[in-house]
């Protein structure tokens, strides 16, 4: 069975829908407000475990009870929880508008305890745990430092390693030669060049397609597009190939 090991957030989704989006200064009412498990390590977690994956969870809660709810939820759903650190104070919280006409939402991530999920917490954990040939998968709602060391275990361990880039950090290009997989969507693709100074000693890994350091180092990465069909796109050094995706994870872990 595949042994997963998932370096991420927990976060309470707090949505609201309406027919479209507020300006600003604007009051709308609204159509719909639902509460739901989310942050994007804990969402990935949950599907990959719904999958028949063994997974097991490396973060951070807090001690008000949505975060409680969350932890419950992993666990209900198969996720190993053993090593979710628990700080005073409250855990992440995401607020979510939705525009009912046309789907697209806006997301405020207020990361609460997730910000204190720092190397020292995580490392010596992952270390116990981890088998030759595991998955690791990360993303950056969580401190880069924290995905970076976790990384460098890949070839002490024997891991293959999952980078799902969101939100987007252009640090990432300082250790692009951990990552073995890059999972970004549309936008996050876009602002690899648009989030880079002048001048950037990344500008070479950025501007390359696909992503490459200025090394030798290629990262074949998956492109998210859900206005296409909900498909996800693999880019390589060579051609461009679409894999039908029924469900995001996100939404699958909500389902």
């Amino acid at each position: 069975m595949t042994r997963i090991g998932v370096v991420g957030s927990i976060n309470t989704d707090f949505v609201v829908r309406s027919e479209r989006f507020p300006a600003p200064g604007e009051t709308l009412i609204g159509e719909s407000f639902a509460v739901y498990g989310g942050g994007k390590g804990a969402n990935q977690a949950i599907a990959a475990a719904r999958l028949g994956a063994t997974v097991q969870f490396f973060g951070a809660a807090g001690r008000d009870p949505q975060s409680a709810e969350r932890v419950q939820q992993l666990s209900t759903d198969g996720v190993g929880t053993g090593n979710i650190v628990t700080f005073d104070g409250y855990g992440g919280i995401a607020m979510i508008q939705v525009e009912g006409s046309s789907g697209q939402n806006a997301i405020t991530l207020v990361p609460g305890a997730n910000m204190l999920l720092t190397p020292d917490l995580v490392t010596p954990r992952l270390a116990d745990w981890c088998q030759p040939g595991d998955l690791l998968c990360s993303q950056l709602e969580v401190p880069l430092e924290t995905v970076q060391s976790s990384f460098a275990m890949k070839q002490r361990h024997g891991l293959t390693t999952i980078l799902n880039a969101a939100p987007f950090d252009v640090r990432i290009a300082g250790f692009i030669a951990l990552i073995d997989y890059l999972i970004v969507n549309e936008i996050e693709a876009g602002q690899r060049k648009k989030r880079l100074p002048q001048g950037s000693a990344y500008s070479r890994w950025v501007s390359a397609p696909p992503y490459s350091s200025p090394s030798v180092h290629t990262v074949p990465f998956w492109l998210m597009v859900p206005a296409e069909g909900r498909s996800l796109r693999r880019e390589s050094t060579s051609s461009t190939r679409q894999v039908p995706a029924m469900r995001s994870l996100e939404r699958s872990a909500r389902a």
